[in-house]
């Protein structure tokens, strides 16, 4: 596997872990055990990436998902 093939990958594993946060947000709440669970997994890879300096991929499909149920979150606080 090259470099450039290893950064791809974390990239992508780091975006599926971001939308199961986002999912776990709008199915369990914000501050649910199963939230703070995935939050922290997703801490954990953020962290990663910043010491090895591989940069967060917005176009990702699981990226562009997890913004859609952030947006339509915001939505739904702004309704109230």
């Amino acid at each position: 596997m090259t470099k450039k093939e290893m950064i791809k990958t974390i990239q992508q594993l780091e975006a599926k872990v971001f939308l199961q946060v986002k999912l776990d947000e709008k199915e369990y709440g914000i501050d649910s055990v199963v939230t703070r669970i995935s939050r922290t997994k997703w801490c954990g890879m953020k962290e990663m990436m910043e010491k090895l300096g591989i940069k967060h991929d917005d176009t990702l499909s699981e990226n562009q998902e997890a913004i859609q149920l952030i947006i339509g979150m915001v939505n739904i606080e702004r309704e109230k």
